[in-house]
């Protein structure tokens, strides 16, 4: 299991699948049948299913369930004014339920935030319509189509996991939750995931905002002398991370007296304890090291703050929270991620905001039909300790792009893309990259359905296919180029990037705080990254002389060598792109 130890293998798993990926998977359609009467054929939806993924189009999805690593039912529906029409919906007759198919449904709905369902079926409409009237769906009209729809409600969770200075990326979220008008009924936090989600209770995002654009180390942890902890250097912070062991070891956990004083000035005990948000705060007993959750409902003013700031003890580095005669430490130690705490307790959604910090997530099987959102940046948000205005205003920038990718309203993996046209854009490029190698893979006699296997198997590794295999080549270039990530792009303008960049050697300059785990990324990887990047500018300097007219040369060199030689020839191929579009 990843480190969410969320169980979806009970439940199944809802992933994005697209046309090439089910032929690729061999599936005999003939296994499936529609589960509701769409269309007069299984032959006919598939037929339509098809011709409608192709198009590309932004508002078209189409899903798998998996169940125990086997699909079950492929899912096909269009967003369209916050309605999610359900077009298509394949089975394994088998392998599926009514209860099942009402749930998946209401999830994918509830993934894109959309206010109803909508089911049209045909006449002569040969279906007892009772299971979907008892499930609330409503008939509202009866013209050439029999239409259903259903209104749906949300009641919606937030966790925040533990991870403290990486924590300032879960107030970029916050933010961008309350864009989009998401109202929270619950918070469950852990650590600063505790702190910060005191902060969304008590419904004060422009304090958290000024807190974390500010915040410094010795907000946090109090020390003898005036030595900044803000360096960017390398050796500066190796001296910084060695006082801070050294005196946590004297003291037997740095004194928090700056960070009680903090959480006295900034959060409200009052306001928070009659919001009408329920609130967890997790710690741990540090006799025991068992996990402790508290409800606000049994909290008072007074021992509020104490419980944050237990919740956020990170021992030992940090001191002991005593209370009640009792000694609490980090909640990370037992459940640094507790999205558990909010299952069964009426929730229609979840969203769940892991920032990678240390400690242990328990294994959880989330109910049926709780959508749950689940957030984890694939960029390195930093040190845990140590805190810097500049790093907090990255990652609360990076936090609300990749909040609005979950909502749908962005696009990308590792960069963050306008969705308008994205998908189509992606698909086209891809493909005609992919058909113009295998094109040339021909016509030098090499077994292009071989090298097309080989494509595929690389990209499904990385929860990629062959439409979106442009999109993996762009992102990984930028990676290369250092592009910044906090800033939206298009597939043109990011193209541009890289075609004006790939090939520069720049001495490493960082723009904010970053921890001992980045620094040594930096030096372990750096050789390897520029040895990467040369390899791909000594590829692309050879095909861009040679093409493919040395089919031996070739052939080592994509067998040996594929990821390198497919950024190279894709590298070549936007560059040509860019300058047809010049003309």
């Amino acid at each position: 299991m990843n480190k969410t130890e969320i169980n979806f293998e009970v439940r199944g798993m809802l992933k994005k699948i697209t046309v090439t990926q089910l032929k690729r998977k061999e599936i005999e359609l003939d296994q499936f049948t529609m589960w509701l009467p769409f269309h007069l054929s299984v032959t006919e939806a598939w037929k339509n299913f098809v011709t409608r993924s192709l198009k590309y189009e932004d508002d078209h999805i189409t899903y798998g369930l998996w169940d125990e690593k086997q699909l079950v039912a492929v899912i096909e529906g269009v967003m369209i004014a916050e309605t999610f029409e359900l077009l298509n919906f394949f089975t394994k007759p088998k392998k599926f339920s009514w209860r099942k198919f009402f749930d998946e449904t209401g999830i994918l709905a509830r993934q894109y935030r959309c206010k109803k369902i909508k089911l049209s079926l045909p006449k002569p409409l040969l279906l007892d319509t009772s299971l979907l009237l008892k499930e609330g769906f409503n008939e509202v009209e009866h013209v050439e189509n029999v239409t259903f729809e259903k209104e749906l409600s949300y009641h919606t969770g937030l966790v925040f996991g533990g991870g403290g200075a990486k924590g300032s990326y879960q107030i970029g979220s916050w933010k961008a939750l309350i864009e989009s008008d998401i109202s929270i009924e619950k918070v469950s936090g852990t650590s600063v995931g505790a702190l910060n989600g005191g902060f969304v209770v008590q419904g004060d995002y422009e304090i958290a905002e000024k807190m974390w654009q500010t915040i410094t180390t010795k907000d946090i942890l109090k020390f003898p002398d005036e030595q900044p902890f803000e360096t960017f250097r390398m050796d500066e912070l190796w001296k910084n991370v060695h006082d801070l062991a050294v005196l946590a070891v004297k003291s037997k956990g740095i004194d928090t007296t700056p960070l009680q004083k903090m959480i006295h000035q900034k959060l409200d005990a009052e306001r928070l304890l009659s919001s009408p948000i329920d609130f967890n705060i997790i710690a741990t007993k540090a006799n025991t090291m068992s996990e402790t959750v508290m409800n606000k409902k049994n909290l008072t003013v007074e021992s509020l703050p104490l419980w944050l700031q237990a919740s956020a003890s990170f021992y030992p580095a940090m001191a002991f929270c005593e209370i009640d005669k009792e000694n609490y430490i980090d909640g990370g130690y037992r459940n640094n991620t507790p999205q558990d705490t909010l299952f069964n307790q009426g929730l229609t959604d979840l969203f769940v905001i892991d920032v990678s910090g240390p400690g242990m997530t328990k294994r959880s099987t989330p109910p049926n039909d709780l959508s749950i959102v689940y957030q984890k940046s694939l960029w390195s948000l930093g040190s845990v300790l140590l805190f810097e205005p500049k790093r907090a205003k990255w990652n609360m920038k990076l936090g609300y792009l990749e909040t609005k990718k979950e909502l749908h309203q962005l696009s990308g993996r590792y960069y963050s893309f306008e969705k308008t046209g994205f998908k189509k854009e992606i698909a086209q490029l891809s493909l005609g990259f992919i058909d113009e190698l295998l094109r040339n893979l021909k016509d030098i006699e090499l077994d292009a359905d071989t090298f097309q296997n080989i494509i595929q198997d690389d990209l499904e590794k990385r929860g990629m296919s062959l439409e979106t295999a442009s999109l993996f080549l762009l992102e990984s270039l930028a990676r290369h180029c250092k592009i910044e990530p906090t800033q939206v792009y298009t597939v043109k303008s990011l193209s541009q990037l890289i075609s004006a960049h790939f090939g520069d050697v720049n001495e490493f300059q960082p723009q904010h705080l970053l921890s001992v785990g980045e620094w040594m990324d930096h030096y372990l990887e750096d050789a390897s990254l520029k040895a990467s990047q040369m390899d791909i500018w000594s590829f692309y300097l050879y095909f861009k002389e040679y093409g493919f007219t040395q089919p031996k040369e070739v052939k080592n060199r994509m067998i040996f060598s594929l990821r390198v030689s497919m950024e190279a020839l894709f590298l070549i191929y936007i560059e040509r792109g860019q300058k047809e579009d010049g003309k």
